[in-house]
């Protein structure tokens, strides 16, 4: 497969033609040289990767434009596009009035397929309209040129310092579908007269279409936390990607009118307060879901032959999993199949994809948003491309990367750290220092160091509301950690009382178990 010529230059740079088209209507031909950074083989196709642009910061959406530029989003209120072959970038727009913390700011944003005779692009954005309030905006903008104009708020729904969601897309209907996340009041899912922890849907004015579940109603599905992925097929399949609280990461096929069970289910109805529930409701399970949690965020429909064996997949990237998952669909898309990780922990957090006419995937970081653990590096933020060089000579310089099935992963053995990592790290952060104001360090606090029933009872009942922590003050929920078994849970307790700085006694399963039992089914 390899052949030695070329070595000199170190890279491979395969030439295609993409067509363009300028402002004026007419088509030119943009010639692209890509270098190869690295490739791994599938069962027939050797895929190629390589690096268009660095130096983004925290890129929430990437698609794919009709002139054949990657439109994107940064969280910091900036519109733009790239050219996918230089690398050149355009900001189209910059919004003023965005709020961003964590994970609130401007999120998903999404061109309508027919730009010449419906010229728009809609956007996701936080708003913070008072000191106690915040909103998501869902707008439209008139594209014009190289600028955006005539911004009109289609809907405002309620927004928060985080579980948002949220990402917008145009179907082949022409209808505008959100995804939309239950801004930290989770019994909102359930309520179908409230837009938070729903998948919605409206028409391209706002206005509500006549055939929606419920009348004078964008509600479409209902019953999600924070849905960070969304993807419409052409024919029609809704598939949402779902952040669970503790457990149960999901991948949702989306029906009408279909209550996906957040927060009375999470994942499928396999525990017994879920199985009494879902006896008396309709509910309908995930098709897949993940514990610990990968944190899923952008998903995409695969549906090319460039790269056969990902046909009729789903593509899903991982924040805290910080992969791209190949999940390959049944014949009728309804349920997942299989199961294949690629780059895990390589790029970091991986936040959105999108996929070209040719078939070229295209994945983008987000190593510079509030979670920065070890990261980012002097290129980050990214966006990386995969395309098929089979049929192209490889140099010795260039490496092969592994990749993994799911089901050949290797058994790890679970230690207290590992269990910190799975359980733990993605809030209080691998150093156990937290995020100020957002999530209180583990380090040096009274919580930690007091009484051990008092960190217990913390572990399994969780926490929601206002704390003070080393003199800062928290609006802190920490969901139940309960599931969790009494000897897993006291790894955990004695690696945070010992690292960090702690010198505290260990916890013992005895102690677990006591607290527990004491609290006679409370948890």
């Amino acid at each position: 497969m390899k052949n030695s010529l070329g070595v000199l230059l170190g890279v491979l740079l395969i030439q295609i033609l993409v067509v363009s088209c300028s402002e004026s209507g007419k088509s030119t031909v943009l010639q692209i040289d890509t270098p190869i950074e690295e490739f791994f083989q599938l069962d027939q196709t050797t895929v190629g990767v390589s690096t268009i642009s660095t130096g983004m910061d925290v890129p929430w959406e990437i698609t794919w434009g009709p002139d054949n530029w990657i439109w994107y989003s940064q969280i910091k209120g900036e519109i733009g596009k790239i050219n996918p072959g230089t690398g050149e970038k355009v900001i189209i727009h910059k919004l003023d009035s965005v709020y961003t913390r964590t994970t609130p700011g401007l999120l998903g944003i999404a061109l309508h397929p027919d730009l010449e005779n419906f010229p728009y692009l809609f956007a996701l954005h936080n708003q913070k309209v008072s000191d106690e309030k915040i909103v998501l905006n869902i707008s439209r903008f008139r594209i014009d040129g190289d600028r955006l104009t005539d911004q009109m708020v289609l809907l405002q729904i309620p927004g928060a310092r985080g579980h948002n969601g949220s990402r917008i897309k145009v179907g082949a209907d022409g209808l505008v579908y959100i995804s939309s996340g239950e801004a930290a009041r989770a019994e909102e899912s359930q309520n179908v007269n409230d837009p938070g922890g729903k998948v919605l849907r409206m028409n391209i004015d706002g206005s509500i279409p006549d055939d929606n579940p419920f009348m004078d109603n964008p509600v479409w599905a209902w019953g999600f936390r924070n849905p960070q992925g969304l993807v419409l097929t052409e024919d029609g399949r809704i598939y949402t990607s779902d952040h669970g609280d503790a457990t149960d990461d999901e991948v949702n096929f989306v029906q009408k009118g279909g209550n996906y069970g957040w927060p009375d289910v999470r994942g499928i109805c396999d525990t017994e307060e879920e199985k009494v529930y879902c006896s008396d409701s309709v509910i309908i399970e995930s098709m897949i879901h993940w514990t610990p949690t990968i944190a899923p965020a952008g998903i995409d429909y695969y549906n090319s032959k460039s790269i056969p064996e990902w046909n009729n997949s789903l593509l899903l990237t991982t924040l805290k999993g910080s992969s791209l998952r190949v999940l390959k669909l049944s014949e009728d898309g309804r349920s997942i199949v299989s199961e294949d990780i690629f780059f895990d922990h390589k790029y970091g957090r991986i936040r959105d994809l999108c996929i070209s006419p040719e078939g070229d995937v295209y994945i983008s970081t987000s190593n510079r948003d509030w979670y920065r653990t070890n990261t980012p590096e002097k290129d980050d933020d990214r966006i990386i491309r995969l395309f098929n060089i089979s049929d192209k000579e490889i140099p010795d310089s260039v490496l092969e990367y592994k990749y993994r099935r799911n089901q050949d992963a290797e058994v790890v053995t679970v230690t207290a750290e590992s269990l910190y990592s799975d359980f733990c790290s993605s809030c209080h952060k691998k150093d156990g220092k937290g995020v100020e104001g957002t999530f209180p360090p583990l380090s040096g606090t009274k919580t930690v160091l007091g009484e051990s029933s008092n960190l217990i009872n913390t572990v399994l009942k969780g926490v929601s509301g206002e704390i003070v922590v080393n003199g800062v003050t928290y609006n802190e929920h920490m969901p139940s950690f309960s599931f969790l078994k009494d000897d897993e849970i006291a790894k955990i307790l004695t690696y945070v009382r010992s690292s960090f700085g702690n010198e505290a006694s260990e916890v013992t399963e005895e102690e677990i178990n006591a607290v527990r039992t004491s609290n006679e089914g409370g948890i």
